[in-house]
């Protein structure tokens, strides 16, 4: 008999426009596309018309549990991920709500991968319980970063090392509007990388003190011939913290410019954006990921492990968040970067061209389980 089951769903934190999520979404996307019949390709999302348009793929509203179990049950393969679903940060609510996701593919028959996960924080034995039982449902994961990999060799569930699928992104250009944009702000041609760059997200561990002193530290160390550029990377988010920082360094006579991100709509877009920095401070882990992809020198606040172990994997400055914050410390790792933004963009080094080879990793599951028959049926490609 033939098999009548080629669609795949995506699960994930999508149609928030968080840029790190949906940077993963597109490329996910583009490696379905080369696998499966666009047809085929479904995306669980918050803004389901919004998704359709952007990627050229199906998309059904996350909420709708009789639709998506309509789909599944014709559904070859639920991809959970990537990001960081599994948690509980805020709430186990995130946790019960893909783990619904993934008992739900299983009920229907379908096969589950989880794609390019990082796990946790897990707070507390229910959390853990709640996720250990859902990921020994999976029938293939693919985990991006070490810590969340020991976890699961501690459960004693196997997993493939791999990395954060936007390592292997392609760079799309830049809307024409937005180099309008930038030239109009930059005192430098674009081609001399004209800016530096700061990445912000609120975060209970970032204070008012926090702002303020990287405000004074910015305006002491970054060369005037840059012009700062403030980039809110989930909008809703991230735009009345960078508003305030940009008072901030008013206030203190530096001028900056606060980027209307809704130029951009594709995260690829996003990938010739960094590429125009000469240096970058950041809070967001894909910010981080993008500028180093970029070949832009970087330092990070290391608000999150997964930022930290980020920075620490490429020997990048970290600026440590703590309760006993260190301006010193601060302003020793902003000195140490301040060499490199007068070079060339940094070249591919060995762990930059490590971590795009195991993100490749990811597309090569897939095709495994999509190009594997089901039992009894014909492959479905």
């Amino acid at each position: 008999m033939p098999d009548l089951r080629s669609k795949v769903l995506i699960s994930g934190y999508y149609g928030f426009d968080n840029l790190g999520d949906e940077a993963i979404l597109e490329e996910l996307c583009a490696e379905l596309k080369g696998l499966c019949s666009v047809q085929d390709i479904y995306v669980l999302s918050a803004n389901p018309q919004k998704t359709r348009r952007l990627y050229g793929v199906n998309a059904i509203d996350r909420q709708d549990f009789p639709e998506i179990w309509r789909h599944l049950c014709s559904a070859k393969l639920l991809v959970s991920g990537g990001g960081g679903l599994f948690q509980n940060t805020r709430s186990i609510a995130s946790i019960i709500f893909y783990g619904l996701h993934v008992f739900l593919a299983k009920a229907a028959g379908a096969k589950v991968v989880v794609y390019a996960q990082g796990i946790g924080p897990l707070r507390g034995f229910l959390a853990k319980a709640l996720s250990q039982s859902i990921f020994r449902l999976a029938d293939n994961i693919t985990i991006r970063d070490q810590a969340s990999f020991q976890l699961l060799q501690s459960w004693k569930i196997e997993a493939l090392r791999t990395a954060d699928p936007v390592w292997s992104l392609a760079a799309s250009a830049l809307p024409e509007v937005v180099e309008s944009e930038l030239i109009a702000n930059a005192r430098l041609p674009l081609r001399e990388r004209p800016f530096f760059a700061v990445s912000l997200r609120p975060s209970p561990d970032f204070s008012e003190t926090h702002l303020i002193g990287l405000a004074d530290l910015l305006v002491r160390t970054v060369p005037e011939k840059l012009d700062i550029l403030l980039l809110p990377l989930q909008e809703a988010q991230d735009l009345p913290l960078l508003t305030r920082f940009k008072n901030l360094l008013s206030e203190r006579g530096r001028a900056s410019h606060l980027l209307d991100c809704k130029l951009l709509e594709k995260p690829s877009q996003w990938l010739s954006l960094f590429a125009l920095c000469r240096g970058l401070v950041a809070m967001r882990l894909h910010a981080l990921i993008m500028a180093i992809k970029a070949g832009v020198p970087v330092a990070g606040i290391g608000y999150d492990p997964k930022v930290s172990q980020l920075l620490t994997d490429f020997h990048k400055p970290i600026l440590i968040l703590s309760k006993d914050w260190n301006p010193k410390q601060w302003e020793q790792e902003m000195l140490s970067l301040l060499p490199n933004l007068d070079r060339e963009a940094e070249k591919g080094n060995g762990e930059l061209i490590q971590a795009q080879s195991q993100s490749l990793k990811n597309s090569e599951m897939l095709a495994k389980i999509l190009q594997m028959p089901r039992e009894g049926g014909s492959r479905a490609v």
